[in-house]
């Protein structure tokens, strides 16, 4: 294994670059019940050859080096051509109507380069956008920063600029007065308020701030100095769109050449305050780039005029901020620093690179790359652990990322890595498998009746309906609703002729029957409720009735903002929620005994709905074995995955066809080691299809030759 600091000195030198019981009594469920909670990897191919220019950068020409550099795990390289980037690094992207559109930097700013932002289509085709050029008259030069408006695209170099389709470029004046001069620094989006901060040099090196904001894309407006004055003499690295509003970061008040880490936030991108931290391990260093990981925030900086380490901190409000432990051994010199300029989260993994720079070595300077898993701290990452995509679009459900890091001090091309699909041959294969004989004992329904199944495929019809949902009492009778919407769970013990109401919702009320867990006089059903019929944050809760006393305990909230969590499996003693809301998406594990949450993506740092996690997707899922089974799209196909919570590793279990729209999960149950997956028919999923079962050893797979949503029964 080359080492870290040989392989990245290597390519600078290459480069030549230094720079509940009573069975007929109802329960009217309007308690408030109990306080609320509180493997392997896939194989991929190997990525292609990188190639690291040996002639000098700034000519852009020379004879070509080959170095087999891989990608990361999960990741490999797009064929793309690559040579309408140049010797530019990619800086920040987005998507837009269908079409990938990135800007970056060139590395030579002086010779008056083709404006630097690029567009495609599919991520192998691209093309340059027109424009101004990078000349300093037009004062465009770098560009740093791209964002999404309701008026459009806005990036900024020096200046600012618009397009509305991302391939046509023009600039943007915000005021012809004199004190308008200067450059662009940052770029806020808050709704339909797009806010420029510009800084123009003032005396003795300083630097003074204005602030200029539309609500119409086309008039804008300077904000009064007392506004714009928090950002004099400062330097705004990056900021990061919260729930609450904008969090930036970077350094003041003395900006580059006095720098205190400072954090900015905002309710609307117009009006600011400072909350810059106050304590050990903020003084001398500067923030440079700032990310979401969960629901927390880690930013990470250094200190490039002394002597210093890395820096990163993290906050779970954005305003109150710690200074995180530095990888063990990141010791500087007596004459060195080290400095992280950009961050990236990628399946669960932080990543940070940057320079570290050592007056009494040769060479001085070499790029430097660190990680931060979860639940560990910071380490040195060896470049050999491949090459990590820092700029990352999703475009119609494929993961598109860019490498080099911005901020990279070596010089490496431009390369587009994309998130790889599981091999063909390393699962059972996709379509739908061949019919087989049922797993395990299972309760089948459709909408006009239930069926109790055998394991040698007998057949016992249990109840009629109309129904929505049913689910085995565990006692030789059957839970069961005839239509979510009447806020009734039934319940037909054994032997009974007549169903009695088990539990009736009180008006305004919804009750969804999930399941039954346990056995004996240990049964419990577990159930969600609803209030007016949409999710309410503190109002949708999962609930559990016992049989033995007919008590209700509410287990855990579990709304969300706009979009509701789903119990995809309730069975055992965990209930899976596959869960969203308009931020993100995840899915989290619950103690179905004391309802407290065992594990949860997003405060993993796992990120299911960026693309960066490959929990993506999950559209049902159960707990297996301690660690997470799902199913959900990855492009093309349908996935059943299992992710370890400890190590956020994700093995794939089987793939399956599933051909514009072919079928929907609806359940998922594991039982003795076969998961059973309930099917519907696209696209309106009121049609039930035979259910599919899956070793979950062997990855092999069939259709249980019973058509109807299956769950687990007691034999």
């Amino acid at each position: 294994m080359i080492s870290r600091r040989l392989l990245l000195g290597l390519l600078l030198v290459l480069a030549g670059c230094a720079g509940s019981g009573d069975s007929g009594a109802p329960v009217e469920d309007d308690s408030p019940g109990s306080t609320p909670v509180e493997s392997a990897t896939t194989t991929i191919e190997p990525a292609p050859e990188v190639e690291v220019s040996t002639g000098d950068v700034d000519a852009g020409d020379g004879p070509t080096e080959v170095v087999e550099v891989a990608t990361i795990e999960g990741w490999g390289s797009l064929d793309a051509d690559l040579s309408v980037f140049g010797d530019a690094v990619v800086r920040d992207v987005v998507v837009v109507d269908g079409r990938i559109v990135v800007v970056g930097c060139p590395r030579d700013q002086g010779r008056g380069d083709a404006l630097a932002i690029w567009t495609s289509a599919d991520g192998v085709s691209w093309q340059r956008a027109a424009g101004p050029s990078g000349a300093d008259d037009d004062r465009v030069g770098c560009v740093t920063d791209i964002v999404v408006t309701s008026f459009g695209l806005f990036a900024h170099g020096f200046g600012l600029l618009r397009s509305d389709d991302g391939l046509a470029w023009e600039p943007v004046g915000l005021d012809g007065g004199a004190e308008a001069a200067g450059t662009v620094e940052a770029v806020f989006v808050r709704g339909d308020r797009v806010t420029v901060l510009t800084g123009r040099v003032s005396l003795a090196e300083s630097t003074v701030a204005s602030l200029f904001t539309t609500v119409d894309g086309a008039t804008w407006e300077r904000a009064s100095d007392g506004l714009s004055e928090i950002f004099d003499n400062a330097n705004v690295g990056q900021a990061v769109a919260m729930d609450e509003g904008l969090v930036a970061v970077g350094a003041s008040p003395g900006g580059e050449f006095v720098p205190t880490a400072t954090v900015w936030t905002s309710a609307d991108g117009l009006e600011w305050r400072a909350v810059t931290p106050r304590g050990e391990g903020f003084a001398d260093s500067a923030m440079t780039s700032v990310i979401a990981v969960g629901d927390s925030l880690v930013a990470v900086g250094g200190d490039d005029l002394g002597t210093g380490l890395m820096a990163a901190w993290q906050s779970g409000d954005g305003t109150t901020w710690e200074r995180m432990d530095p990888p063990a051994g990141d010791v500087a010199a007596e004459h060195g620093f080290m400095g992280a300029r950009s961050v990236m989260t990628v399946d669960g993994v932080v990543y940070a690179a940057g320079r570290d720079y050592d007056a009494g070595r040769a060479p001085e300077e070499v790029a430097a790359l660190w990680r931060l898993e979860p639940g560990a701290g910071w380490e040195w990452a060896d470049l050999d652990i491949g090459l990590v995509p820092f700029v990352v679009a999703e475009l119609e459900e494929t993961a598109i990322g860019f490498w080099p890091p911005p901020g990279w001090p070596a010089f490496s091309p431009v390369r587009i890595l994309t998130r790889q699909e599981v091999p063909a041959s390393s699962v059972r294969a996709a379509g739908d498998p061949p019919i087989g004989p049922i797993p395990a004992p299972l309760v089948s329904f459709d909408r006009s009746q239930a069926r109790r199944v055998a394991v040698d495929g007998r057949t016992e019809a249990i109840l009629a309906g109309p129904l929505a949902q049913v689910a085995d009492d565990r006692a030789g009778g059957v839970v069961f609703q005839r239509d979510v919407g009447d806020h009734v769970v039934w319940w037909l013990p054994a032997g009974g002729l007549e169903p009695v109401e088990l539990l009736v919702g009180t008006e305004g009320q919804q009750l969804e029957l999930e399941g039954v867990t346990g056995a004996g006089a240990d049964r419990t059903v577990l159930y969600q409720r609803r209030v007016n019929g949409s999710p309410q944050t503190a109002e949708d809760t999962l609930r559990r009735y016992a049989f033995s006393d007919g008590t209700v305990r509410e287990l855990a909230v579990i709304g969300g903002w706009e979009w509701s969590s789903l119990i995809s499996s309730a069975s055992g003693d965990t209930a899976a929620l596959v869960w969203a809301n308009e931020a993100a998406d995840g899915v989290s594990l619950i103690d179905t005994r004391t309802g407290a949450q065992l594990y949860d993506t997003q405060e993993a740092g796992i990120r299911c709905s960026d693309g960066s996690g490959l929990c993506m997707g999950f559209r049902v899922a159960a707990s297996h074995e301690g660690r997470i089974l799902g199913l959900g799209y990855r492009s093309p196909d349908l996935a059943l995955s299992v992710l370890d919570p400890t190590s956020g590793a994700v093995e794939v279990i089987a793939a399956f066809a599933w051909d514009n729209g072919h079928w929907y999960p609806e359940d998922l149950f594991v039982t003795d080691g076969i998961a059973v997956i309930s099917r519907s028919a696209e696209p309106d999923h009121q049609t039930p299809l035979a259910p599919l079962a899956v070793d979950l050893q062997t990855g092999e797979a069939w259709v249980i030759a019973q058509v109807g949503w299956a769950r687990p029964a007691e034999s």
